[in-house]
């Protein structure tokens, strides 16, 4: 009996498993295993120019290093190109494609010349060609309906058919594109839900109309899980971010650790637990839980997660794990095991672990710079602190134990004069220069303990020994790890020893190196105030003159859109545009902004569609598609309007100090669901125009015309000084330049 829930994960090895194929990988596997079902695993590999076998290898050891195994054998998309030809066939008999031997260039000139939508036209739907070389099959998309479904994350979905190109299945050459070999093998291996990322949600209704014009069943449900994005709200890149899965396992990350953060995006535990057992995600997990908005990953809580799950390992089975990140052999190991508690409580990843014990396996373990300037150079009576040191242990030598160590450190630092006001030990400062002067490290596993397995000789040998240059005055001497060079820069040392700061031809006395630094610093604190208040000043100043003349449009630059909603930035925008207009500053409003690939909507449709809800009329609104760049839609609004205004100079300059703050917090109150501020950019937003009366009985004149705006260098005048003549009677409703008129 086949099972009831059968999943599949789908990589294409075109690169390595990142943590986005991970997360979703991860939701289909916790799905089968919650329902008893089948999870599969299938290698989309039909793009034989970008596939290695390396790749593939890469897919399948790091799912195997997770722990989602699959069941069944791996199902190779190349190996079925037969089948694929025999679904293109079907698709050609019942009428659902046609042939096209349009290029991308002859579909991108027809566009432009017609002003239209990007995409592909349907140049050749009704043209009769006869499939053959060099001719690609393009699917017949229905022209009246809705094609959707209800997505287990998302809810209902739906596209309209009219807003679908027809798109291409098969290649020119043949070769199967990436939708055919998709729905076909999901039909043929009986998959009943199919769940994978957002940015798949676009291709879901072309997905469901193949499967209909094949007649084959669509399935049981869909899951799109949401994007994952970087601090900065932005999808996960490969090019840019640190996404690499085989990275986080060199880098010690325990793989439970690694599926218990990623089952946490997007999704949470009823009961509020989120370090727990990967046995009890799977109980808990329910697609229906999982949020829609954009996961941020996080590789703070990640590494959070890491520690805990460290911290859970039974002490033999973390001394195993640690051991491959081991370089030092069986020495290393065996020093693990004497403080393996110790160690294991304060390491968040696996590569920690070594440094750690490092000062057990060398006699002169490195020295950390940062550990040595906080503990040596800053500390207070080092060198008392060490001599005190060896004076209270060496009588330990026959009851060298934790606590005879501790008590005895503690002596010392009372003999040092590191003590608090009333008298007692401050160890947090007196154990510094110790613990600097047997490891390196000012950070370490606890340090009696440390004491006890390095022994009292090379305790005793590791605090006794001085180097070059390392007097005694002033508690700033001791120099462990005798001979070593300290690190550049440190400090320290006796004002009278040869090549001291008392020497001749020696540096200046550190306190008069850092009086000098501390001016310095001053002087230029100073220097950077003087230019904010000035700038600031220069900026109010500006904002008060009355340049609120009326204007022949207002602009609005496109900026992303989702499903047909403005974006913040955006909306943010529209906020502006609504207002100069509602002063009565332009009787028209231009919306820019083209498709980006894979929308539905252009930016400029999903501006018109807010400034319609706003209640701004049909005649009040133009859109201008064409546009890519801040220098292209101001020049295709010229075009689009035409002239016949009196001209004046306005200053177009990119923004050198970052978006305006105003603009920031209209965003940000935006993104919180509240209503954005009534506050503009600069000047543009005050009133200053007398009443105009009604807004119907106003004459709408022509749209002010724009030059096109010219680069000496060329290409967009973004991020250089530019020089261009324009008209001020249009308005720009954004942050991206900044309107002054001369």
């Amino acid at each position: 009996m086949a099972p009831s829930v059968r999943v599949r994960f789908a990589p294409s090895p075109t690169g390595f498993l990142h943590v986005g194929s991970g997360h979703s990988a991860l939701a289909n596997w916790l799905v089968a295993r919650r329902t008893g079902g089948e999870f599969l695993l299938r290698i989309e590999d039909t793009d034989a120019e970008r596939n290695r076998p390396e790749l593939i290898d890469n897919v399948l050891e790091m799912l195997e290093w997770l722990g989602l195994t699959w069941d069944g054998t791996p199902v190779k998309q190349s190996e079925r190109g037969d089948l694929y030809a025999d679904a293109a066939a079907k698709l050609i008999a019942g009428g659902a494609v046609y042939a096209c031997d349009c290029t991308g260039e002859q579909v991108q000139a027809r566009n432009k010349e017609a002003g239209g939508k990007p995409g592909y036209d349907g140049h050749c739907r009704d043209r009769g060609l006869e499939p053959g070389p060099g001719r690609a099959l393009r699917f017949r998309t229905p022209r009246e309906g809705r094609t959707g479904w209800t997505d287990l994350v998302r809810g209902d979905v739906s596209f309209a058919n009219a807003d679908i190109e027809d798109f291409v299945v098969v290649r020119g050459n043949g070769a199967p594109m990436f939708l055919l070999a998709n729905a076909f093998d999901d039909a043929d291996m009986g998959i009943t839900h199919v769940i994978r990322g957002e940015d798949h949600v676009n291709s879901t209704p072309k997905y469901l109309l193949l499967l209909e014009a094949l007649g084959l069943p669509a399935p049981e449900a869909f899951a799109h899980m949401p994007l994952l994005v970087n601090e900065g709200r932005k999808k996960l890149s490969k090019r840019r971010d640190d996404v690499s899965m085989a990275d986080y396992q060199a880098r010690g990350f325990l793989p439970e650790a690694m599926v218990n953060y990623l089952a946490l995006l997007g999704w949470g535990p009823s009961d509020g637990v989120e370090v727990r057992p990967v046995a009890e995600i799977v109980e808990q997990y329910r697609l229906e839980d999982v949020n829609a908005a954009p996961a941020f990953f996080d590789q703070k809580k990640l590494t959070f997660v890491n520690a805990e799950h460290i911290r859970a390992l039974p002490v033999d089975e973390f001394v195993a794990r640690a051991t491959p990140f081991l370089t030092r052999g069986e020495a290393a190991v065996e020093a693990l095991r004497s403080l393996a508690t110790e160690v294991q409580e304060r390491v968040r990843t696996l590569v920690e672990v070594e440094p750690m014990i490092e000062f057990l396996v060398v006699d002169e373990p490195e020295v950390d710079p940062a550990s040595w300037t906080k503990a040596i150079d800053k500390g207070r009576n080092v060198a008392a602190m060490l001599d005190a040191t060896i004076a209270r242990l060496e009588p330990l030598a026959d009851s060298w134990t934790p606590p005879e160590i501790e008590a005895a450190v503690r002596s010392a630092a009372i003999d040092a004069e590191i003590v608090n006001a009333e008298g007692e030990p401050q160890l947090s400062k007196a154990q510094g220069p110790v613990r600097v002067a047997i490891s390196g490290r000012t950070v370490g596993p606890p340090l009696w303990e440390s004491l006890a397995v390095l022994g009292p000789a090379r305790t005793l040998r590791a605090c006794g020994r001085r180097g070059a240059g390392w007097g005694d005055s002033g508690g700033r001497g001791r120099r462990p790890c005798g001979g070593r060079r300290r690190p550049e820069g440190s400090g320290g040392g006796n004002d009278t020893a040869p090549g001291g700061p008392g020497a001749p031809g020696s540096s200046p006395p550190r306190r008069g190196r850092r009086r000098w630094f501390r001016w310095t610093a001053l002087l230029l604190v100073a220097v950077v105030v003087g230019y904010a208040v000035a700038t600031f000043g220069l900026v109010w100043r500006a904002s008060r003159a009355d340049h609120a003349r009326p204007a022949g449009a207002i602009v609005v630059l496109g900026a992303a859109q989702y499903d047909g909603r403005p974006s913040p930035a955006l909306a943010a925008r529209l906020d502006h545009a609504y207002e100069l207009w509602d002063q009565g500053l332009a009787p028209i409003i231009v919306v820019t902004g083209g498709r980006q690939e894979g929308d539905r909507f252009t930016e400029a449709t999903a501006g018109y569609n807010d400034l319609r809800a706003r209640g701004v009329p049909d005649e009040a609104i133009r859109k201008e598609v064409q546009g890519r760049t801040t220098y292209e839609s101001l020049a295709a609004t010229s075009r689009l309007a035409g002239g016949g205004h009196r001209r004046r100079d306005l200053g177009v300059e990119p923004r050198s100090r970052g978006p305006d703050r105003r603009h920031r917090r209209r965003r940000r109150a935006r993104r919180g669901g509240v209503a954005g501020r009534r506050v503009g950019i600069g000047a543009l937003a005050r009133s200053g125009v007398g009443d105009r009366g009604p807004r119907s009985a106003r004459r709408l004149p022509p749209l002010g015309a724009v030059r096109p705006l010219r680069s000496p260098t060329g290409g967009s005048p973004a991020g250089r000084a530019l020089r261009p003549k324009a008209s001020d009677r249009c308005h720009v409703a954004a942050t991206d330049v900044h309107l002054r008129v001369t």
